[in-house]
């Protein structure tokens, strides 16, 4: 008796991505059987399920039921699954697979493209601008090899190198997701080096501080790296709003409005290549907005943008270089009146 379980994406697993299991087992065809599937983050047990045979004699299970919420604060960690033969409530043979899973979403052409970045930082993008008074720390994210390192110099306005730091790769042979790395007093530009063991440079990744920006976008990518994008000027008023009418216990009318806070974006003068950036910024799912209130508080929310890819491509089709993207905040406000 014996069973066989393979992943569907057996070299890049991440959370936003059905990460599927099919299972086949000697005891399959017999009647009362299922498998207990039993899941660990570590080793903590997260869940237990059973899975009873679907097509002849073969059986999935997609552990991103548990995956995509357990990694909502990790960047990445070490999951399990038990998997054991049940026929008339008597356990049978067991077998245990693991992966290491990423946050972020990657569909099977990015799957390809990051076998293909092993010692790269994971963004296409390798020159950013950011404002260090809203946030003086930004995240980057890269796939290495053994025995690579990385290398961290930071200029002033003038491009006069104040210090450079060279150390070994953190997590060599796989992930590294959304390090930190802060801009310090005076340093008006940061420059991020992978090298190799014999110190050929491999990629570059830079952020230079924009002043004059009124705020910052962050958002993941679809390889769960974080991006930055410095924006002109935001405008920010109240729109969506519904209306409910009900009647509470007591037979008394009710009305209920609920609405979201919301605006406009407008972006800096872009070149053709940060116009791609902004529609990786569109298919996000997870969206920051740092910005300066109207108390002038500096502050960071999670936004949802709204303009979608049509609207877009209507205005870089008229050959705009600063566009507009418009935004809502996730929160949602409620009045009642009685």
């Amino acid at each position: 008796m014996a069973i066989t379980a393979t992943f569907n994406k057996p070299d890049i697993f991440t959370t936003d991505n059905p990460n599927v299991i099919t299972m086949f087992g000697d005891e399959s065809l017999n009647p009362n059987f299922y498998y207990r599937v039993e899941t660990f983050k570590g080793a903590t047990r997260v869940g237990v399920d059973k899975v009873f045979v679907s097509n002849f004699s073969v059986s999935t299970f997609d552990m991103s039921i548990y995956t995509r919420y357990l990694l909502m604060l990790d960047q990445s960690a070490t999951f399990s699954v038990k998997i054991t033969e049940v026929k008339a409530e008597v356990d049978y043979s067991t077998i245990t697979v693991s992966k290491v899973l990423t946050k972020g979403y990657l569909n099977d052409y990015d799957s390809t493209r990051i076998k293909s970045m092993i010692n790269f930082f994971l963004t296409d993008f390798k020159v950013n601008d950011f404002n260090k008074s809203f946030t003086n720390t930004f995240k980057y994210s890269f796939f290495a090899g053994i025995d690579f390192k990385l290398r961290v110099t930071e200029y002033d306005a003038s491009g006069t190198v104040l210090t450079t730091n060279t150390s070994a790769i953190i997590t060599a042979n796989g992930f590294n997701l959304n390090q930190s790395q802060s801009f310090t007093s005076g340093v008006e530009r940061i420059e991020l080096q992978i090298l190799s063991d014999t110190d050929i440079l491999m990629d570059t990744l830079s952020y230079q501080n924009d002043g004059c920006s009124k705020g910052v976008i962050q958002w993941r990518n679809a390889m769960g790296a974080m991006e930055y994008m410095a924006v002109g000027h935001n405008i920010v008023d109240s729109n969506d709003i519904n209306s409910f009418d009900y009647e509470g216990r007591s037979g008394r009318q009710s009305y209920l409005k609920t609405w979201r806070d919301g605006g406009n974006i407008y972006t800096q003068d872009l070149s053709d290549k940060e116009q791609l950036k902004v529609k990786s910024l569109l298919q996000s799912t997870s969206v920051q907005l740092y910005y300066t209130d109207e108390f002038d508080a500096i502050r960071v929310r999670d936004i949802i943008i709204s303009t979608n890819k049509w609207e877009l491509n209507q205005q870089f089709f008229e050959d705009t270089k600063a566009i507009s993207i418009a935004f809502q905040f996730q929160e949602i406000n409620k009045s009642l009146l009685l």
